[in-house]
């Protein structure tokens, strides 16, 4: 029994290792509601923790997304519960490989210049809080493609 268990064990390892997208590969995200015109990537730089992700993506720090914010037609943010394994799925993932299926990137902005950032940072402000963010990282603006 002992040894089936540690066969299993084994080969859902190597099942779960051969699943890892490589870093040269294209993460492509599908199924994105018709609701949605306009997504935001804000990123930091992640410093790789595991061994897996030090193999993956070097020693160095990358950009990975931090915050994903979607928007309809009138920029107002949609909170779309189906997205949030997306964005899960994508917070280890450097940015530059990261593309939206039906979408194009549209330009790359400074975090210090975004507007929701600015009021972000005035609220945290305002209750006398420290505000931790980091506010000179790249901001990634897609939009739907016609």
């Amino acid at each position: 029994m002992k040894r089936f268990l540690i066969i299993a064990f084994t080969l859902l390892s190597l099942k779960a290792v051969a699943q890892e997208p490589a870093p040269s590969n294209t993460n492509i995200v599908k199924d994105i509601p018709q609701e949605i015109e306009y997504i935001t990537v804000y990123t930091q730089y992640r410093t790789p923790k595991s061994a897996a992700e030090k193999s993956l993506y070097g020693d160095a720090p990358y950009l990975c997304p931090y915050v994903i914010r979607f928007e309809d037609s009138t920029s107002l943010p949609i909170l779309q519960k189906q997205m949030k394994k997306v964005v899960k799925s994508l917070k280890k993932t450097p940015v530059e490989t990261i593309e939206f299926s039906g979408y194009k990137l549209i330009h790359v902005a400074n975090m210090q210049d975004d507007a929701a950032a600015q009021k972000a940072s005035a609220a945290v402000q305002r209750q006398g809080l420290h505000d931790y963010g980091k506010r000179d990282t790249p901001v990634y603006y897609f939009r739907r493609s016609k």
